[in-house]
């Protein structure tokens, strides 16, 4: 199978002006991976504070939520997540898929070859 490429950006998802720079209006998918731990005084959830940014910066697209607990993951599916990650689980049923096919996973990822591209500080 060919390796597919996508444009994405690195950057610190909890700076203020991360979302400001991201070019929003052209992304079909908005990928929330940070990790599920609180963080701050008010222990919100980071996803749901990037989710709520982007919406009021006018994200329309799909958005896919990494997720560790079943219950986060639950309610993610119940809210605006059009796709729920849940890497451990996700990746158990493509390790059983592989081994009851007899498909073997490609030895490397993808490549970038451009590498990953970073706001300018």
């Amino acid at each position: 199978m060919p390796a597919q490429c996508f444009d994405t950006l690195f950057g610190d998802a909890t700076g203020p002006e991360f979302l400001a720079h991201l070019p929003l209006g052209k992304a079909r998918w908005l990928v929330l991976a940070v990790p599920e731990h609180h963080t701050g005084l008010t222990h919100d959830d980071p996803r749901r504070s990037l989710l709520r940014a982007a919406q009021d910066l006018g994200y329309t697209g799909k958005v896919a939520v990494a997720a560790h607990q079943p219950h986060v993951a639950e309610a993610f599916a119940r809210g605006r997540a059009d796709l729920v990650l849940m890497p451990y689980r996700d990746a158990a049923y493509a390790a059983a898929r592989m081994i009851a096919s007899d498909e073997a996973a490609p030895l490397h990822g993808a490549s970038d070859p451009q590498g990953q591209k970073e706001f300018p500080a």
